[in-house]
């Protein structure tokens, strides 16, 4: 039975450590090759640092039903009362230590740029920090795509 939970605990993080999402600038999805995208030019006016948080609630729920299903494996003998109060105590520890690990795993750093386009129009675009493509106020920038499809790059003009 314990060879079954492990092989289930590492087929569920495994599912978990591979993500092809990035909000990095020079990163595209492979199926945007060969597709012609808006392309707007602007200036940066301002650039602020932000927290790019994904949710934590898979790794919640896998840590707190682990972590009372071997508390509850391992208070058997004990009495009822016993078992109920530990399985909780350990599911909600697990929770904690679930949304500990999530939080870890996926957060990132990212970047708002404000920024104001040829027809006087502002927006704004958060997207990931890329180490190619660092922005300050008064940088000239393509606007690539729309929607959440969009990204910024520094113009080499």
């Amino acid at each position: 039975m314990k060879k079954i939970i492990l092989s289930i605990t590492i087929l569920f993080l495994a599912s978990f450590s591979y993500s092809s999402e990035s909000l990095k600038p020079s990163s595209t999805d492979y199926e945007d090759a060969r597709y012609s995208q808006n392309v707007i030019l602007g200036e940066v006016v301002d650039v602020f640092s932000v927290d790019l948080t994904k949710d934590t609630t898979k790794y919640q729920l896998f840590g707190a039903t682990t972590a009372g299903y071997i508390a509850r494996s391992e208070l058997r003998d004990k009495s009822e009362v016993e078992q109920v109060v530990g399985t909780l105590a350990a599911g909600l520890l697990g929770k904690k230590i679930g949304k500990k690990v999530g939080k870890k795993r996926n957060n990132k750093e990212g970047i708002q740029l404000i920024i104001k386009l040829e027809n006087e129009r502002t927006i704004g675009v958060i997207q990931e920090i890329d180490d190619s493509h660092s922005f300050k106020p008064g940088d000239k920038v393509y606007i690539v795509g729309s929607g959440r499809n969009t990204r910024v790059l520094k113009s080499n003009s």
